[in-house]
């Protein structure tokens, strides 16, 4: 079949197709170019990152959302309605702690605003609460975890440079921050003296700026040594107790500088127990007692070779010594008085001899005289 005869056969047919895709073509140009109104819902509001140097800004805008009107084409609704709108408010200059600014059509972002309107924005305004903003110089405190080497002891508080930090942000928080901690130091690093970088903790300071962000840690450290210092006196808070033993050997170990410029004289050696429950309990008889060391400076351990004493009142300690003089007594009396029953007997014995040795003289006189 020719073409000629292709394009006769049913033409009246073909035709009136031709002329309805013309038609309908037509129809979609003309309504694709006609203005429409489409409402977005849940649009967000923000506040500009170049937010006033003085200000802070207290929680988000309220209400968080709001509903926007756009106008366009069809197409150009559907690309703006998938590109999720927001407003930024700009907040370069804040005139107060309690803003309430009427929401601007060009404040909205993220659509072809040479192609869509902005119409209608529901509500128009927004509240925007701000707190005066305040820079503070803060001390840094050094956190450690872990254990040194074997061997290994520190000649103080390692030190943290710089001391300060400078603070800024919302004075509520600025005002109330006592320290800036820094990362947690492992001890197990430290192996000779030296100078070790930390960063800062930030975490609980949200919304603070801490400039510098790190610090220095200065290391002095040694080999471990010990030190004797003999017996050390138990204290004794209560009146009318005795401790036994009545002092304890204590031998110190750390580093050599930090041994050396301990004061002996510092340490205390206290009982473990309060002062009134220790008397109720020696009150009821003899009672083993743990007492602890005080006054060793940090970094400095110490090692005591009795860890408890036995306390017990004054009055029994009298009473055992009183009973055991007595008794000594006693057995003293009684040896003198066994002496002087032996003397006595002694004494009775010669002088029964005595009397017999005259009688015997009597009697041979008698004889010798008759005669």
């Amino acid at each position: 079949m020719s073409f000629r005869l292709f394009l006769l056969r049913n033409w009246r047919l073909k035709a009136a197709a031709l002329a309805l895709a013309v038609l309908l073509w037509a129809t979609i140009r003309l309504r694709d170019d006609e203005p429409l109104n489409l409402d977005v819902h849940d649009v967000a509001v923000q506040v500009s990152e170049g937010l006033d140097a003085g200000w802070a800004l207290v929680g988000p805008p309220s209400p968080a959302a709001v509903r926007i009107t756009l106008t366009g084409s069809q197409g150009d609704l559907f690309r703006a309605g998938m590109a999720r709108p927001v407003i930024v408010v700009p907040a370069d200059s804040v005139p107060g702690e309690d803003w309430v600014p009427e929401l601007n059509p060009d404040w909205v972002r993220n659509i072809d605003r040479s192609r869509v309107a902005v119409g209608d924005i529901v509500p128009s305004t927004v509240r925007l609460r701000f707190e005066r903003n305040a820079s503070q110089w803060i001390p840094v405190s050094v956190r450690y975890f872990g254990a040194l080497p074997d061997g290994i002891a520190l000649a103080g508080d390692p030190d943290a440079s710089p001391l300060l930090v400078r603070v800024h942000g919302r004075a509520s928080a600025v005002d109330t921050l006592q320290a800036v901690f820094t990362e947690p130091f492992d001890l197990g690093l430290v192996e000779a003296s030296g100078e070790f970088t930390v960063a800062l903790d930030t975490i609980g300071l949200l919304g603070l700026s801490i400039a510098p962000a790190t610090a220095t840690l200065a290391v002095g450290a040694g080999a471990r040594e010990q030190r004797v210092l003999g017996p050390v006196a138990v204290d004794m808070p209560v009146a009318g107790l005795v401790a036994e033993p009545g002092e304890v050997s204590v031998t110190l170990y750390g580093e050599a500088g930090m041994l050396e410029a301990l004061d002996p004289a510092s340490l205390r050696l206290r009982i473990s127990m309060d002062p009134a429950v220790m008397r109720a309990q020696a009150g009821r008889g003899p009672v083993r007692l743990p007492v602890e060391l005080s006054g060793l400076p940090r970094w400095v351990e110490a090692e005591m070779d009795a860890d408890s004493v036995t306390v017990r009142e004054t009055d029994s300690v009298e009473r055992t010594d009183a009973r055991a003089q007595t008794n000594s007594g006693h057995e003293a009396r009684s040896g003198e008085g066994a002496g002087v029953q032996h003397r006595t007997n002694l004494g009775r014995e010669t002088s029964s001899g005595e009397d017999a040795g005259v009688q015997q003289r009597t009697n041979s006189g008698r004889e010798t005289g008759p005669g």
